[in-house]
């Protein structure tokens, strides 16, 4: 499958990564989307980065922002990952 548009039209292979409120993608090879022995390919937020984290747990704004306004003694839903950029 060819994919006729966007910046990777004329790429074989490629990957795609989305991040607002969670962690996002797509794996591009041989001009195939790869969907993965479970159908997660692409799906990064779930990628452990600890033994008990997912990239989704440390990498989106939402999380990030919760975690800040923990530190700083506050209710999670005080400041939002906009503040905090």
């Amino acid at each position: 499958m060819r994919f006729g548009k966007g910046a990777a039209k004329d790429l074989e292979n490629t990957l795609f990564a989305v991040i607002r409120t969670s962690i996002e993608g797509c794996v591009i090879v041989n001009s195939e989307i790869k969907q993965g022995q479970h159908l997660f390919g692409g799906e990064f937020g779930f990628m452990p980065v600890t033994d008990k984290q997912v990239f989704s747990d440390l990498g989106t704004a939402v999380k990030m922002a919760v975690r800040c306004a923990l530190r700083k003694n506050k209710k999670p839903a005080s400041i939002s990952g906009e503040e905090i950029f």
